[in-house]
């Protein structure tokens, strides 16, 4: 009885360290990252390394049935720049994004790392030295970046790459 009591409080331990959240610091995330999913719930879910973009009710509810495809078709051309898309976190603060818009530039920021509220603030280097605070954390490995937005968040999945 002890030893399924043992074996069952190791399972548990494994399984919740497995799925466990790790916070951001500054040096876990200095690379390059590509997108690997979008989750832009209730419109839509992108799936990038599969190419699997899912509608979500959002949309659904505002066309037909039989215009589904067609609405799915014309949505996978404008999701398709997720795929280009790269962040990269460089060790002195210093980050840049690349869009994948084919004729536009890096955008290039500095970067802090807050810790103890697991955020990334990004402020661009030129132009009007936009700022964003961006709650992060990594899932599995993955870095995964809360963009709140008014209409809801968008949540990017990222893999170094």
């Amino acid at each position: 009885m002890k030893q399924k009591c043992l074996l069952l409080l190791a399972l548990a331990f494994t399984l919740v360290t497995v799925n466990a959240q790790t916070k951001v610091t500054k040096t876990n995330i200095v690379s390059n990252w590509v997108i690997t999913a979008v989750d832009a719930s209730p419109a839509f879910k992108y799936d990038v390394d599969k190419d699997s973009l899912s509608l979500g009710e959002a949309i659904k509810s505002q066309v037909k049935p039989e215009q589904e495809s067609m609405v799915l078709g014309m949505m996978k051309q404008q999701v398709g720049v997720f795929k280009k898309m790269a962040f990269k976190f460089n060790a002195d603060g210093t980050a840049e994004l690349n869009s994948g818009v084919p004729g536009t530039g890096a955008t290039k920021a500095t970067y802090t790392v807050d810790e103890a509220n697991s955020t990334i603030t990004t402020v661009e280097a030129e132009g009007d030295k936009v700022k964003e605070t961006i709650k992060a954390d990594f899932v599995n490995s993955n870095l995964r970046l809360v963009l709140e937005q008014p209409t809801g968040n968008i949540i990017l999945l990222l893999k170094k790459g």
